[in-house]
């Protein structure tokens, strides 16, 4: 009761100014517009007129995300469309599943590499990625300056060389006037 009535008698908690009702009208007035609000309230932080709408039931509460929910979440996300996201977490955007799948770690299986019109380009990216190697790590490895990220021609026959080698295959030439099946390889 003391502290009641000494918000009564001096209008403050703890040092904060009370919310009048004509500040609350002046809120709803505004409202969907937080930033005309703060301005028509300015003695009110832009923090407090977002928490007093809140308050009045004239903004949206936050979403909690629950144990239940993070759990469904995780075992989705590695395969579902963005349609079956938002159709499971009904009121949820798909900005806010997808912000919380990346805050909590729930990330999408990952998807093999793009074809580039070159089967040898192609075949080493894919073996690549079958062995776990990123495509930047291979341009790393390899050492050929984003090469295998945005092929495109002249063909760095080096480059391609150094990837076969650091994923363990062999470069295969097939000669198709001779029928002749040879292999060619870093000799050094």
């Amino acid at each position: 009761m003391i502290i009641r009535e000494r918000m009564i008698k001096t209008g403050e908690l703890f040092g904060q100014k009370l919310w009048t009702p004509e500040e609350d009208a002046i809120l709803k007035a505004y409202y969907p517009d937080k930033r005309a609000a703060h301005a028509a309230l300015p003695h009110r932080t832009f923090q407090a007129v977002k928490s007093r709408g809140v308050t009045l039931g004239i903004a949206p509460r936050r979403m909690v995300w629950s144990a239940v929910d993070l759990k469904r979440l995780k075992k989705m996300r590695p395969t579902a469309s963005s349609a079956e996201l938002t159709e499971a977490f009904p009121g949820r955007s798909l900005s806010s599943i997808l912000h919380a799948a990346s805050y909590y770690g729930a990330k999408r299986r990952p998807r093999p590499p793009a074809k580039m019109g070159d089967p040898l380009v192609d075949e080493i990216r894919l073996r690549a990625f079958q062995l776990g190697f990123s495509i930047c790590d291979l341009d790393e490895e390899a050492k050929s300056r984003g090469f295998f990220r945005s092929w495109a021609r002249p063909k760095l026959l080096r480059y391609m060389e150094r990837a076969i080698d650091i994923l363990g295959g062999k470069l295969v030439i097939e000669w198709e006037d001779a029928g002749f099946e040879g292999s060619a390889r870093k000799v050094g």
